[in-house]
């Protein structure tokens, strides 16, 4: 099977963008980080009629091109799938943060090997194993 080319480039633009994004991620504060969460919540919450209405309209699509019920099962987004995953991303935000180095080694010749975290998560999935 073929993909569309702007489908190829669709992909590849958010690709770039994610990339450039993550500098910026690993550099950001902890409050920027939950302040970015509790919007993106929001952002969902407000457009969850929009959201919800395009879903239908990939769901035809998906029926149509005989997609399994078990794909479009995975691909239906309803207004409670978007109010789970706001919430979810809401209490992310709440969540403690833990150091973001923790010290794994120290070796003889001065060198220090530290673990840098930088946990952010993933909603969408929290929400769908939640539901389930």
């Amino acid at each position: 099977m073929s993909v569309p080319r702007s489908v190829q480039e669709a992909v590849h633009s958010c690709a770039v963008r994610a990339t450039e994004g993550s500098a910026d991620l690993a550099r950001a504060s902890d409050m920027e980080i939950d302040t970015a969460l509790r919007a993106m919540a929001e952002r969902l919450e407000t457009a969850r009629d929009l959201l919800t209405a395009a879903n239908q309209d990939d769901l035809r699509s998906a029926a149509a091109s005989g997609m399994s019920a078990a794909l479009q099962d995975r691909l239906r987004l309803t207004g409670p799938h978007v109010e789970d995953m706001a919430a979810a991303l809401r209490m992310l935000a709440d969540v403690p943060h833990e150091p973001r180095d923790t010290v794994i080694e120290e070796r003889p010749d001065g060198l220090v090997v530290l673990e840098r975290r930088r946990p952010v998560g993933s909603s969408a999935r929290t929400s769908r194993l939640v539901r389930m």
